[in-house]
């Protein structure tokens, strides 16, 4: 999922990310950060 400021943008259309949800910075492109679901990794 692709987090914008203000907006978001994801390629798994099917998966959302609470607002309170962990999540881990994957990587960076330009303003954008690309972070993967704690819950992804831990299963």
């Amino acid at each position: 999922m692709r987090v914008i400021p203000g907006r978001h943008a994801a390629e798994d259309e099917d998966q959302a990310i609470a607002a309170n949800e962990k999540v881990y910075v994957v990587r960076r492109e330009g303003t954008t950060l690309i972070v993967l679901p704690a819950k992804m990794v831990h299963s």
